[in-house]
């Protein structure tokens, strides 16, 4: 995945510091979600790594193919991409990168309208994958550029800047709680960052995050500094740093994406510069992170060189209990798609392994480490890295119904936590055929069934009369035919009701006079349009 933000504070996007406040450093974020309507929105940002997303027609002229289950050879780069879980794909034998790019109404040219734009990241090239009653649709491949496009600021000559010589006239501002002094421009004031301006503040209110401005504007010059203590690092990948060092190496997307420009001191620690807008240090187990826009280098040089640490500063931080969450897991049903996620808790740092150590995941299940992804159903963008690191996710699509007893193992090498879960597989969805061989004139009659397993009646809502569809393919995975290109949906149903507890079954006939099948075996596969539900069943046709 491309790391569009590459640092701490960028003004104007007061959303940027929420997200450093919490990672300590550049994380993937979408910064201009701009919403078009009540339920679309638009991360505009990716366009300047993902070029052919300026122009609709420069990805959809590249169509690979619509399929279900989610899965495509592309014989140009000897790959294939597969859908994992949801927002989760691999390009052949790696994990591949996901971000969404939009949400969006396409209206009458496509069935339903509601739709998600997002791209699959394969590292040398990418894919433009289109999901929702459009697809899925795959389009590509794309190269990827060499570079993505920075929309940071860069540190500009003095606007409103202050050149005054280091005198009484410079303020001096002490954070007890976090242990410095530092000075600023007498014409300055002190202010901690809000919603899209900063709010007067003082350095007795010791706060983590504070900013020094003219004035409560962000496009005012300003230098930023946020102090992260060792409890403030508990449950991140920074927790347990011991220098500035160790603590960059922790999250690789900081140096990754800022490279370093020079080394020097502060107060006698070594201070980190990145590309010119960013410093970290660290003193006595607390990391400073100073940021910066407008300043000229005479008043930021000044600033450094005035900057005093002024106690002990917090180093210690009680020790924690491991464990894994959550304490129990939903059951699933056969032919359903099934994920949860599961958090290792108190672990110092990310390098965790997870395993099961007795029992089995129920049949088509599988355990693994959670990569980054954006989940396109959180408006305000991707996790944190230092979040997402810590948890494993489990699932994929049970296949046989049953109960599973097993136990969940993760370490660090020096720690560990277990738990044992139980899920029970019911029945999900089940595609059936009158009879397993029939003639080559011979209609095929299918029922598709859906069960219910709650005590609530539950309603499958469509946005057209098709509600079902169907492929037949041969053992070889070659198509023959797919409904999706051949619709006929006699049902004026918009929505359909399972009772709590009860099944709703739908009778579909394939009709040689659309489509003779030649004499073979073959599998049918069928699905509820919309729905992660999918299953299939073999057929011969003889003479």
């Amino acid at each position: 995945m491309k790391n569009s933000q590459k640092g701490f504070v960028v003004p104007l996007l007061v959303a940027i510091i929420a997200v450093l406040v919490i990672g300590g450093g550049a994380y993937f974020y979408s910064k201009n979600l701009k919403p078009s309507g009540p339920t679309s929105y638009k991360n505009e940002t990716l366009v300047n790594t993902y070029t052919v997303l300026s122009d609709e027609n420069l990805w959809r002229g590249k169509y690979v193919s619509t399929t279900i289950p989610v899965e495509w050879n592309v014989p140009s780069k000897n790959v294939t991409v597969k859908k994992i879980t949801e927002n989760s794909f691999s390009c052949g034998d790696k994990q591949a990168s996901f971000v969404n790019y939009t949400s969006y109404n396409a209206g009458s040219n496509y069935v339903g309208g509601w739709n998600s734009v997002s791209v699959i990241d394969c590292g040398n090239y990418y894919f433009v994958y289109e999901s929702g009653d459009a697809g899925p649709k795959l389009y590509g491949p794309f190269d990827s550029q060499s570079a993505t496009v920075s929309t940071k600021p860069k540190v500009t000559e003095p606007v409103n800047s202050s050149n005054q010589t280091i005198s009484n006239e410079w303020k001096i501002c002490t954070n007890t709680k976090y242990g410095y002094q530092a000075k600023y421009p007498a014409t300055w004031k002190v202010w901690e960052p809000g919603s899209g301006t900063f709010m007067p503040a003082s350095c007795d209110s010791n706060l983590s995050l504070i900013s020094f401005s003219v004035g409560s504007s962000l496009t005012n010059p300003n230098i930023n500094i946020e102090a992260r203590d060792q409890n403030a690092l508990v449950g991140t990948v920074f927790q347990g740093s011991k220098s500035v060092d160790d603590y960059l190496s922790r999250n690789p997307l900081i140096v990754g994406g800022n490279p370093v420009v020079k080394n020097s001191t502060i107060n006698g620690e070594k201070l980190v510069w990145l590309d010119h807008n960013y410093m970290y240090t660290f003193h006595n187990g607390t990391a400073y992170i100073f940021s910066v826009y407008g300043v000229d280098q005479t008043t930021l040089n000044q600033f450094v060189s005035t900057f005093k640490f002024t106690n002990s500063g917090n180093s210690s931080v009680s020790p924690k209990v491991t464990s894994i969450s959550p304490d129990v897991l939903p059951d699933g049903s056969t032919n359903t798609y099934y994920s949860q996620a599961l958090t290792a808790v108190g672990f110092p740092t990310n390098d965790l392994t997870w395993t099961v150590v007795s029992g089995s995941l129920p049949t088509g299940f599988y355990l693994q480490k959670a990569m980054l992804v954006c989940d396109a159903s959180i408006p305000a963008g991707c996790p944190d890295q230092s979040t997402v690191m810590f948890k494993a996710s489990i699932g994929g699509m049970p296949t046989q119904e049953g109960t599973y007893p097993f136990s969940v193992k993760v370490d660090n090498g020096s720690q560990s936590a277990t738990k044992s879960y139980t899920i029970t597989i019911k029945p999900g969805f089940a595609i059936r055929t009158d009879k397993s061989s029939y003639s080559a004139n011979d209609p095929i009659v299918m029922t598709m069934v859906v069960y219910n397993q709650t005590g609530v009646a539950k309603v499958f809502t469509f946005q057209t009369t098709c509600q079902t569809s169907y492929r037949i393919n041969n053992l070889n995975g070659s198509n023959f035919f797919d409904s999706i290109n051949n619709p006929s949906c006699p049902s004026t149903l918009t929505s359909v009701t399972v009772p709590a507890y009860g099944t709703y079954t739908w009778t579909v006939t394939h009709n040689p006079s659309t489509y003779r099948l030649p004499p073979g075996t073959y599998k049918i596969q069928g699905w509820i349009i919309g729905q992660a539900r999918f299953d299939s069943a073999p057929i011969t046709i003889t003479n």
